[in-house]
């Protein structure tokens, strides 16, 4: 691995450090590929020089890794909050010629649309519509995803503030070697992260 992470990079680390930038804890279906492109930009920006601006380059490429996973994670548990309370709406508002067809679709149907709701862009739009017709606009689901996920949410804020605290304070490090290298890694590290989270809002 050291010798691909190398090759990847736009300047070359000292040896000695190859195994630290390659130590990156990933979860989910997150790759080593993700985190080597948010280094790379990183490193662009800083244009390590010495073993200290490396392991600088490091803090705020885990940080800004770090923070687009929250961001991610965030936008998971509002989705999820979301086709809950979709399926809950398709139960209620559902109009069936009889109570045995309402059931039915109650125990087998509204999951379905619900599902299909939270990934086909084209039947989100057309459940919306109809729920918004009903009263229930989107607007109001989302309301309603985010009461419901309060929780949940809040607990990823905190996490998110935690690791942009430890951002400003590894940039107050950089800054105190070379104020414009950090202006610059901070621009690059919030590039990406402004990036991310468009991205999740859309």
């Amino acid at each position: 691995m050291g010798r691909s992470l190398a090759r990847v990079l736009p300047f070359k680390p000292p040896a000695e450090l190859l195994p630290l930038l390659e130590d990156i804890p990933l979860v989910g279906d997150e790759t080593a590929e993700d985190y080597f492109k948010i280094l790379s930009a990183i490193v662009v920006a800083a244009q390590p020089v010495d073993g200290i601006d490396w392991l600088h380059v490091k803090a705020v490429a885990d940080q800004t890794f770090e923070i687009k996973r929250e961001q991610a994670i965030k936008a998971g548990i509002i989705t999820l909050m979301q086709k809950e309370i979709v399926l809950d709406l398709l139960k209620m508002t559902r109009e069936a010629p009889n109570a045995l067809d309402s059931h039915i679709y109650r125990i087998f149907a509204a999951q379905n649309e619900a599902n299909r709701w939270a990934v086909d862009p084209a039947v989100k739009q057309a459940i919306n519509a109809a729920l918004a017709a009903k009263g229930h606009p989107p607007s109001e689901i989302l309301a309603m995803a985010y009461i419901k996920g309060q929780a949940q949410i809040d607990a990823v804020d905190k996490r998110l503030a935690s690791y942009e605290g430890r951002r400003i304070v590894t940039l107050r490090e950089i800054e105190r070697r070379n104020e414009k290298r950090s202006r610059d890694v901070q621009k690059a590290s919030s590039d990406i992260i402004d990036a991310e989270f468009s991205e999740a809002a859309e």
